[in-house]
């Protein structure tokens, strides 16, 4: 049969529930998934590796499973995940051509959940070249920018930026991401998708491109908020789904950057809380810790990277990163940063003392929530002074990522020009369950691209 483009931007429970239904085969909807790849795909750049042989293999046991009696809220369903997780048998690249060459043995542990599950990989997406680990230049991804469904002028977003995309334009199901500082949150927040950065270590990253071993997190992104309660568990090899939540009490930081990113982002946050307190949750103003902690995830962070990549850089891969600077200059900068063994004892103390301001905060509230991205996706071609920008939402990053907390980024509207706005919430350590209830309490605003 033949499935049209308002069947492939559901979510997944209701493809699913149309799966059981038999309205379609699994091999109809991954058929039908690779043909919008091959159409739209190109002109984003959000693909670095299509995989229609897996594809069509993994399709095909999925149906043969449910005819012979299997159930289950991942089976059949297409995905794809970001090009720096292995899987067996295909190229998985990390980003750069350095390693176009490299084909892992075995899939990484989250791929083979997955595959458990009985979700149909598509394939491998793009992302900012070695999640962004030598370089600031946004748009270093194989083949070119990665671009934004909404508006292809414009950037996706990093390092997850291909998996985001992917979601966005309606060219999955769902797909995953990884983080180590905003690398979830920020494409999920630019392309209009929900994005979920899970509790620090709840999904297990063997088989993923290390960059930071004590902040990288692997995490999903999908368009239902409510896919959140199969995808975490089905990432875990758990049983699902998660649990909900009663009303939670949500922290609110209304300090938003400046200068704003666009005109009408005060009323659609007004809107959102409103919309929260409509919903029955309880907002409660809060201020943040004022602690060091962008100087902690500097040292931690910078340092983190050379360990973790220390054999790319003995290889002399270095020496082919698509960074317009060369190595030397790179390695300079990382040097003049002076970043000593004593500087980082002091961040992991700061790290120690941020985990406790924050378990205090979550004994006042369930959640905390603040404006989401207040720039605008950055024009493609336009270097940016610096992607930093001061505000709530930079600093609940840092300190989230730092204290290991799960993140959820929720698309709260658009601006006038149709460019996603959203919701950055975090919660206490495993606490997804009460990020989704938030979430399901607010509900999605999402602009079609």
């Amino acid at each position: 049969m033949t499935i049209d483009d308002v069947t492939l931007a559901l979510p997944v429970h209701e493809l699913q529930q149309r799966l059981a239904a038999r309205a379609f085969t699994a091999v109809e909807l991954t058929e039908a998934y690779l043909r919008r790849i091959e159409r739209d795909a190109p002109r984003l750049n959000c693909f670095v590796t299509v995989t229609p042989e897996r594809a069509l293999a993994d399709a095909r046991r999925a149906d043969a499973e449910r005819a012979a009696g299997r159930r289950g809220p991942l089976l059949g369903i297409p995905y794809a995940v970001k090009d720096a997780i292995d899987t067996a048998g295909i190229t998985t690249t990390w980003g750069t051509s350095a390693l176009r060459g490299r084909i892992p043995a075995k899939d990484a542990l989250v791929v083979a959940h997955l595959t458990r599950a009985g979700a149909v990989l598509l394939g491998k997406t793009a992302l900012t070249e070695l999640c962004a680990a030598f370089s600031d230049e946004p748009f270093s991804t194989l083949g070119g920018p990665c671009r934004n469904p909404h508006d292809p002028t414009r950037w996706s977003g990093g390092s997850s930026g291909g998996s985001a995309v992917a979601v966005a334009a309606n060219l999955c199901a769902f797909a995953i991401g990884t983080e180590t500082s905003g690398s979830i949150e920020q494409p999920a927040s630019w392309c209009g998708v929900v994005g979920m950065r899970p509790t620090y270590g709840l999904v297990d990253r063997d088989g993923v491109m290390p960059l930071s071993w004590s902040l990288d997190k692997v995490g999903p992104f999908c368009r239902d908020p409510a896919d959140l309660r199969e995808l975490v568990p089905a990432l875990m090899n758990a049983a699902g789904p998660l649990d909900r939540a009663p009303a939670p009490r949500i922290g609110i930081v209304d300090r938003l950057a400046e200068p704003l990113g666009d005109p009408g982002d005060p009323a659609l946050w007004s809107a959102a809380k409103d919309a929260l307190r409509r919903a029955g949750c309880t907002l409660v103003p809060i201020a943040l810790p004022e602690l060091p902690s962008a100087a902690a995830m500097t040292a931690i962070l910078e340092t983190d990277i050379f360990v973790a990549l220390e054999d790319f850089i003995r290889a002399g891969h270095v020496e082919h990163l698509a960074a317009r600077r060369p190595w030397r200059e790179i390695l300079g900068e990382h040097r003049a940063l002076g970043i000593t063994g004593e500087d980082y004892v002091k961040a992991q103390r700061v790290r120690t003392v941020l985990q406790r301001a924050y378990s205090a905060l979550f004994q006042q509230v369930d959640a905390i929530a603040t404006f989401g991205m207040p720039r605008l996706p950055l024009v493609i071609g336009q270097q940016p002074e610096e992607l930093r920008q001061p505000g709530a939402r930079v600093q609940l990053r840092d300190e989230g990522n730092l204290c290991g907390l799960p993140m959820l980024a929720l698309p709260i509207g658009a601006t006038a020009h149709g460019l996603p706005r959203s919701l950055h919430a975090v919660a206490a350590p495993f606490g997804e369950h009460v990020l989704i209830e938030l979430a399901l309490r607010l509900g999605v605003s999402r602009a079609s691209p």
